[in-house]
């Protein structure tokens, strides 16, 4: 069932009509005076435009996340997402006058007509707030972590029960089993030119650090 309330509807139902007034133009064969000629041809071009605009609407809306659809654009509308965003893009300190009058008219009518489901604007502030806490969290989190994960990737996880020899410190030692390759470079004019390499798998060798006194060794 058409529902017109809709934006999309009432775009697509003018583009139907407009159409079957383009085609019933092109099926009549009669000579139309130089009045009315400029009149069905400026049709044309307007109708053109329309289809031209219809068209890459159609393309920018299949692209649009559900947050992003408009109050009274389609049925597609979800003001349980829409007003929260709305909340977010009202944060850009750098948004038009225009746009921001827009987006502020745009959640009184949701608040007004969703309450039940959107709750009051202070509730989507709070909300808001809620989220922007938690990603601050997270942000703060994975900064701390890059330390250790480099520490980790450059010596290796902590063995608790390793105590360091030179600071006598128990649970700050790294260790890291690596391979120990050993390369030399081939003596005489082939080395020299050339700089061939030669590469010698030893097997593994395993790496200490401590953490505590920053002393490397090996075992």
């Amino acid at each position: 069932m058409i529902n017109i309330k809709y934006k999309r509807t009432r775009q697509w139902v003018l583009f139907w009509m407009l159409t079957a007034v383009f085609l019933y133009l092109g099926s009549r064969e009669e000579n139309y005076s130089d009045e009315v000629f400029v009149w069905i041809a400026t049709y044309i071009v307007l109708y053109t435009f329309y289809v031209v605009f219809c068209f890459f609407r159609t393309i920018y809306v299949w692209f649009l996340s559900k947050e992003d659809i408009e109050y009274g654009y389609s049925k597609k509308f979800d003001p349980k997402l829409r007003a929260p965003e709305i909340i977010r893009r009202l944060e850009d300190i750098d948004i038009k006058e225009k746009k921001r009058q827009k987006l502020e008219r745009e959640l009184k009518i949701i608040i007004k007509e969703y309450k039940s489901i959107v709750g009051s604007r202070k509730k989507l502030e709070e909300e808001r707030d809620k989220e922007l806490e938690k990603q601050a969290r997270k942000t703060k989190a994975f900064i701390e972590s890059i330390p250790k994960k480099q520490a980790q990737y450059e010596h290796g996880s902590i063995s608790s029960k390793i105590k360091c020899p030179h600071c006598h410190e128990t649970g700050k030692v790294r260790r890291k089993v690596e391979k120990h390759i050993e390369e030399s470079r081939e003596k005489g004019v082939v080395g020299a030119v050339i700089g061939r390499k030669t590469v010698t798998d030893k097997g593994n060798i395993t790496k200490f650090y401590c953490e505590n006194c920053k002393t490397p060794w090996t075992a």
